[in-house]
């Protein structure tokens, strides 16, 4: 989901990470937004928040004082085909809309990687407001707003090692996103010493039963004391989250046998969403949700107005290099 600040940071960003035309010259985004078609990041807002960042940057004259910034919105449907063939349609411009100067997105995650490797080779800038995937950081005109997965897998590491948690048990979405983020956990909690003695999948086609069984599992292992969930949070609307959390109460896992870390970069973008789909679902686990660590990216320490010239170079590392802070809990912690 848009958010005003997130829009309007991103906007920035990008204008200061291309060479910007002369005064009086126009500069046009090209922003891609799901379509709604359950995508966690799509909002019927989204276009406003793009609009009202894009007047904003207009109509402040500290930012690029007479610079025209336009924007062209495309929505890329409801699948990778649809959407990589959308990008690379409208890229150039058309009959109805000029060539873009930069990109804004796009968010899926099949469609994160050819459209970035396509903005490479026009040597245009792109920015993600949701693509995790941690190959990307190598393409010199891409950048991010929510940390790689590799980023957010050390932190689930250095998390386990603070509560000295060596066994745990790894439940994995299998949305494309969500898995490569549970592999990149995997990898990191075996680098880091520890142990992932149980591994199992959730999908939105696993039935109640099913994910009773798979958790059923755990139980056999006494030295597991800890649950990490790549599924999304119940923060994002996540369905995977709360069937394995739900699965996970009626077994008896929350009455503080077990502790759950769930693992959601996409946290702040969809900050909005926040207990939207589960809130008349939890009144009755109280308990579960007291043992639930819930990691969300941590946003960039400047703010828009203390960021100008050079210090962009330093916000665009800290968004793409920042570490992970843990929500509803005082503890703060920070990848190496």
């Amino acid at each position: 989901m848009l958010l005003l600040p997130t829009a309007i940071s991103m906007v920035n960003i990008l204008l200061s990470l291309v060479v910007i035309p002369a005064t009086g010259e126009n500069f046009n985004l090209a922003v891609y937004s799901p379509s709604p078609c359950n995508d966690v990041l799509y909002s019927n807002s989204n276009e406003e928040a793009v609009r009202m960042a894009v007047e904003t940057v207009n109509n402040d004259t500290t930012l690029c004082p007479g610079l025209n910034v336009s924007y062209s919105m495309y929505y890329t449907g409801c699948s990778s085909a649809e959407g990589l063939a959308t990008f690379v349609a409208t890229a150039g411009g058309g009959e109805l809309h000029p060539p873009a100067d930069a990109f804004i997105g796009p968010v899926s995650t099949e469609v994160c990687t050819p459209s970035a490797q396509l903005a490479t080779a026009w040597n245009k800038a792109i920015l993600s407001w949701g693509c995790l995937k941690s190959a990307l950081n190598q393409l010199p005109t891409f950048t991010r707003l929510v940390p790689s997965s590799s980023r957010v897998a050390k932190a689930v590491a250095e998390t386990m090692k603070f509560y000295s948690w060596v066994h745990a048990a790894l439940v994995i979405s299998m949305k494309p996103m969500w898995k490569e983020l549970g592999d990149y956990t995997y990898k990191a909690l075996k680098e880091a010493g520890l142990k992932v003695d149980v591994q199992l999948s959730v999908s939105k086609e696993t039935t109640s039963t099913e994910m009773a069984e798979k958790l059923g599992n755990i139980s056999d292992i006494p030295d597991i004391k800890v649950i990490i969930l790549c599924t999304g949070s119940h923060m994002s609307n996540s369905l995977e989250e709360f069937m394995v959390l739900n699965a996970s109460h009626n077994l008896g896992f929350s009455s503080g046998r077990y502790a759950f870390i769930s693992v959601d970069p996409l946290l702040n973008s969809a900050v909005a969403r926040r207990f939207h789909a589960v809130t008349a679902s939890t009144a009755n686990h109280t308990e579960l949700y007291q043992s639930l660590l819930t990691l969300a990216p941590s946003p960039p320490h400047q703010t828009l107005q203390e960021t100008t010239g050079e210090s962009w170079i330093e916000t665009r590392r800290m968004i793409q290099e920042e570490g992970i802070k843990q929500h509803e809990v005082t503890l703060r912690i920070k990848p190496n």
